[in-house]
């Protein structure tokens, strides 16, 4: 399995944790059911550490596509540096989502009932992290795919 491999099977991670755990809290606060937004917390957490795979073996990805035959070399350069402009805050927003989601975890696991004052201010912090790793979500799927699937190119231009 080579970078490439590795970045490819973990790049999915980080967007699908996202998504996943993000409807999965906000069914948790619904329902007011402390195990699902455990669930949730911890699905946050693993997507996280997807994210890190995936900003990790990019730079090793990109070496082994530059050295695929028949791509235009000014095409890889320019769809790359799109996509690293998106990546790399997401990386860092799944740094922080994964971080916090974890404080929070582990609070509960010591007895915290999620409802204290930090809680709460973890929580609201957690969700504008999750409402802007979102929109960062598919700006970094998206110039991503173009890389090596130039046929979408024209709907998301559109």
């Amino acid at each position: 399995m080579n970078p490439a491999h590795i970045h490819l099977v973990f790049n999915h991670l980080p967007i699908l944790g996202l998504a996943f755990g993000t409807v999965i809290l906000l069914v948790g606060f619904f329902r007011k059911d402390r195990t699902v937004q455990n669930t949730a917390l911890l699905l946050l957490v693993v997507a996280s550490l997807g994210a890190g795979v995936a900003y990790f073996s990019g730079e090793e990805a990109e070496d082994v596509l530059e050295k695929v035959p028949n791509i235009p070399e000014e095409y890889v350069e320019d769809t790359i540096k799109e996509h690293e402009k998106y990546a790399e805050p997401f990386a860092g927003i799944m740094a922080l989502v994964g971080l916090i989601s974890l404080i929070e975890f582990v609070r509960r696991l010591r007895g915290a009932e999620g409802t204290d004052s930090l809680s709460q201010g973890l929580l609201v912090l957690l969700g504008f992290l999750l409402l802007f790793g979102s929109y960062l979500a598919v700006k970094t799927g998206s110039s991503g795919g173009l890389i090596r699937h130039p046929e979408i190119a024209q709907d998301l231009l559109e």
